[in-house]
């Protein structure tokens, strides 16, 4: 499930998602969750990119 909080504005605060797995081809089941809280809205963004060489495109780890 995919939990949602919005504040007094309608604003989105806080998002979690919780999802469970299950092997089809035996009884083994992985789960996790993870929670992204949102805040300062309105306020200047500081960004510090990292250099291209720590930067990788998520897509070549994919499996084949």
């Amino acid at each position: 499930p995919l939990d949602v909080w919005l504040d007094a504005e309608q604003r989105v605060r806080k998002l979690r998602l919780t999802a469970e797995l299950a092997d089809p081809t035996s009884d083994r089941k992985a789960g996790g969750s993870f929670t992204i809280e949102l805040f300062d809205y309105g306020e200047p963004l500081e960004l510090a990119l990292p250099p291209a060489e720590e930067v990788v495109d998520a897509s070549v780890l994919e499996r084949k």
